[in-house]
Parts: C-alpha cells; structure tokens; sequence
C-alpha cells in the first residue's frame, strides 16, 4: 500500500484500537487445529498487521496450495481478489497476501464500500487453473462464513468464479450469463484513466492528451485497456510487458513504441502507469525515476514505506495506487451487497471525483496524495470503530 509516515502511524491506531476491542468483546476466533505461522522472517514481520485471520490452505487430493488472509472486518466482511501466481517459495506468497489484504481495507474503505479488506493467493503453475483446485479453494472460503469474499485477480477470470461459485456463495465477478457482474477489469481501467487524467491536470474530452508520453508496465486485462484509453485520448504510448509477444500485439494496434519493462522505469515520461504485480518502484527507482507522474493500475506499486515522501520530495506526483484503481472491486463489490447497476455506476462516479478532490486538496497542502489518503482512511476506520463500541 505504500503508507506514508504518519497515515501510516494513524492507520495502524485505528486497527490497534480495533483488535483491542475485539479481542475485549471475545470476537477474535482461532482454529487451534490450523497450521501456525512463525514470523521469524523479518520481510514477515513487516508485512504482518495484526490480520484477523491468515489460513494456510493445503489439499492433497488435488495439490492445492493457497492461502487467505483477512485483514481487517471493521467495515464489513473483506473482500478481495484471488491471485494465482508461480511464487517462487510459500514464504514470497504468504508476504504477498498479507501485504495485498491490508491494501484491500485501504482500497474498499477509500471506495466508500461497507467491506473490509482480505485476499487470497494460490500457488499454482499450471495454465489454465485446475478446477479442482478451484473447487477446493471454494470451499475453504466457504468455511470462513462469510468474512471473507473472493473475486478474480490476476491468473484467475470469470470462468474460474463460477467454478468457485458452485462450493461457496462468498465470490463474485462471475459471468453476465451465470448472473455476475462480469470481467471487473474494464471498469478498473475506467478509474486509473480518471486518475491519470486528474493527476495530469487534463480535461476529460477528445485530444486531451495530446503531446503526453505515457508508459504502460503490464498489459495484461487492465493494462491493455488503459494503454487503449490513453491512446485514444491523443496519448503517445509506450507499451511493456513480461511477455513480448503480448506488448508487440498491443503496439502493433496502437502503433505504438514497446519497451523491456525494465527499461520503462527510466525512460523520460509524463505518465508512467504500472500495471502489472506489485514492488516495482524500489528506493534505488524511486529515486531516479524520471516519469513527472506515476499512477497506474498495480497494487502495492511502492516496496517499502516512505518511498511515496522520497517521490514528493523529488518532484514526482504519485497516485496511490488504491485510490487509482477502485473501479473494480466497486462493481464486484456491489454484486456481492446486491446494489442496482445505477448504484454501482454513481459510485464509480464518486469515487472519480473523491480521486480528484484528492489531488486538489495534496495540491492545496502541499501534503503527498499518498499521506492525505492514508489520513481519510485511517479517519474513516476510527469513526467505524468509535460507532461499534
């Protein structure tokens, strides 16, 4: 998530708070038969937050190796995506989760959503998903009773929410014709576009951005439709990937320019928007990045705390990451709570404007985005939580 100093200070008062009471009121529960988790490691340790519940999942049967994590419940059950990844070891896993969990409270409360924040990671290496893994993942959700709801992430899609779907209610972004909401990926793209135009200071018309160079890292779902959105703006783009053949695909219809993903982080730009995993922007990056803006569709863009100051300090606006790319877990969010599509609409609209009431008032203060963020949602978390008392 990439909270600065003092949000961040703030946002771990308001879960101390939390978990103090919780803990008072006997709401905290433990499966005493489950795997425990040892946190010697201290990149462990660091990521750890006090989560509600971190669920090592191991089914033999089918070779199912996943983990849940929950973070934080105060606003509602939590909610976030199911990533499938080859990690290289469970201990990479197990820091991704918890990392990616905590950014979800961030996320759904910055979205004005009654959700808290969770996530689930599997580690798979195989292509297409295994039902049978994705049928024992349902259940293990399942068996959490509703804190915890999943929905798709990277290496996992529509398809493999409906295969969920059929051993747990808790999941969501299935298919249009299994009575989902669909791919969220698309309305994801819509709000990171939003974002980058605020931060650029752009009106939202035709030919906005012309004589902008922007960067895409990661053009997969999200990346691809954003890289597409710029460039219909007037953007010149410059597109990268892990995999070559997909960014010389996207190059070749936009006609576009492609670069190693590497190379993207140094390459002089007016936007540069990561759209792929996570931890890309590292101290040594952050403090030779040459993009005026960075704001982009990844989770946890940053690798350590602070990095969002040494961005400010050198000039560089950052758009967390959370605030910028809401608009999906908006829509599968209001799939799961049952709200209208004119419901989930005006609060993809809300969400646009409170990215660019943001930007205004970090203008205004002089304060990072970053740090203003991490304040509202600290705030927020503390109001919930005096009302639950």
């Amino acid at each position: 998530m990439g909270l600065a100093p003092r949000g961040r200070r703030d946002l771990r008062r308001a879960l101390h708070g939390q978990r103090q009471r919780r803990h008072a009121r006997r709401r905290c529960r433990r499966d005493r038969d489950g795997p425990r988790i040892v946190l010697s490691d201290l990149s462990i340790d660091a990521a750890f937050d006090d989560h509600e519940v971190v669920e090592l999942v191991h089914d033999p049967q089918t070779g199912l190796r996943a983990i849940i994590a929950v973070h934080c419940t105060a606003p509602g059950p939590a909610m976030g995506g199911i990533r499938r990844m080859d990690y290289r070891s469970v201990e990479d896993a197990l820091i991704d989760v918890l990392r990616l969990s905590r950014a979800m409270t961030a996320k759904n409360v910055m979205a004005g959503l009654p959700l808290g924040g969770g996530k689930t990671v599997m580690i798979d290496r195989g292509d297409p998903a295994d039902p049978r893994q994705l049928a024992a993942l349902g259940e293990a959700i399942g068996r959490l009773d509703g804190r915890y709801a999943g929905a798709e992430d990277i290496g996992t899609g529509p398809a493999d929410m409906d295969v969920i779907a059929r051993h747990t209610r808790h999941v969501v972004g299935r298919p249009a014709s299994s009575g989902g909401s669909g791919d969220p990926s698309p309305t994801t793209a819509r709000t990171v576009l939003h974002a980058c135009l605020s931060a650029l200071r752009r009106p939202r018309e035709a030919g906005a951005l012309e004589g902008i160079r922007a960067g895409v890292q990661g053009v997969g779902k999200v990346g691809a439709a954003l890289a597409r959105g710029l460039h219909a703006l007037g953007a010149d783009v410059v597109v990268a990937d892990a995999s070559a053949g997909r960014a010389e695909r996207l190059a070749d219809e936009l006609q576009a320019a492609v670069a190693a993903p590497a190379a993207l982080l140094d390459m002089k730009l007016d936007l540069l928007a990561p759209c792929a995993v996570g931890g890309v922007i590292d101290r040594p990056v952050a403090g030779r990045i040459r993009a005026r803006v960075v704001c982009g569709a990844a989770n946890n863009q940053l690798t350590i705390p602070g990095l969002a100051d040494v961005l400010h300090e050198r000039g560089v606006l950052y758009v967390p990451d959370y605030v910028a790319n809401c608009g999906g877990i908006i829509q599968v969010g209001g799939e799961y709570l049952g709200w209208t599509p004119d419901k989930v609409e005006a609060s993809v609209t809300a969400a646009i404007a409170r990215c660019d009431d943001l930007l205004s008032d970090a203008r205004t203060s002089g304060l990072p985005p970053a740090a203003q963020a991490d304040l509202v949602v600290a705030r927020r978390l503390e109001q919930l939580l005096g009302a639950a008392a």
